[in-house]
């Protein structure tokens, strides 16, 4: 690993530092209160991962982009994989009359696997030429939108169930995706990540942290025993998304 100066005050260390808290702060919270469920396991899953991807983007962005490249680029797929693979859990499965909810999880975590070993491979063995940073930029678009067509389907799936905590999942999960879609359509169009964009991304599962709890407070099926304030989660989420 190349040794570089740590800069602290970099704004991409202050983001990327406050989303992870978030998300290890609301893992702890669901780990204390998981009741064995496998479902809820995919969950924690995802947001542990998450979590670590934020610590290796405070590393990368504190040593200004030279070293932790590859834990960074390596745990950036892994996190959109693990938001995937819970949203496909979600819809795989069957109705009262024996069909199959979706067809999605077959032919879905066939198109995830795929790109996802393509942008590892690529991260692990990086080519010089700049059609590769094309291809896994829009690697990282097409796993971006593919998650934004699952929430969109978790969210029809679950909206006609008036307790479901659907809606706060998909908020939550849409909120990480559509920015992810965001900064890749811009870099892909103009070759180039914007560095404002991309230390703005880190305080996304900051904001969206108080959803994801909710949703796991209010999901009878995900077994976590986890006490979250409605208000003080609304009020959490707004101040955050005030001050990005």
């Amino acid at each position: 690993m190349t040794q570089a100066a740590f800069t602290w005050t970099d704004i991409g260390v202050v983001t990327h530092a406050v989303g992870a808290f978030a998300f290890l702060l609301l893992f702890a919270l669901m780990a204390t209160g998981w009741r064995g469920c496998t479902r809820a396991l995919l969950l924690l899953a995802a947001v542990l991962t998450t979590g670590f991807w934020g610590i290796s983007g405070a590393l990368h962005a504190g040593t200004r982009f030279v070293a932790w490249s590859g834990a960074f680029q390596t745990l950036d797929v892994l996190r959109l994989v693990a938001w995937l693979v819970l949203l496909l859990s979600l819809l795989d499965g069957r109705e009262a009359d024996g069909q199959r909810r979706s067809k999605f999880p077959i032919a879905g975590g066939a198109a995830i696997a795929v790109v996802a070993a393509g942008l590892l491979v690529m991260g692990i063995f990086p080519a010089a030429t700049p059609l590769s940073v094309d291809l896994r930029i829009a690697g990282h678009m097409l796993l971006a939108l593919f998650g934004l067509v699952l929430v969109e389907q978790v969210f029809r799936s679950s909206v006609v169930r008036p307790q479901s905590a659907g809606k706060y999942l998909c908020l939550g999960v849409g909120g990480l995706l559509m920015y992810d879609l965001f900064l890749y359509s811009d870099a892909l169009l103009f070759r180039r990540i914007d560095p404002a964009l991309w230390n703005g991304r880190g305080l996304i599962p900051a904001i969206v942290a108080p959803l994801l709890a909710m949703a796991a407070k209010r999901h009878t099926h995900w077994s976590i025993d986890l006490f979250v304030s409605r208000t003080a989660a609304v009020h959490t989420m707004a101040l955050v998304g005030t001050g990005l």
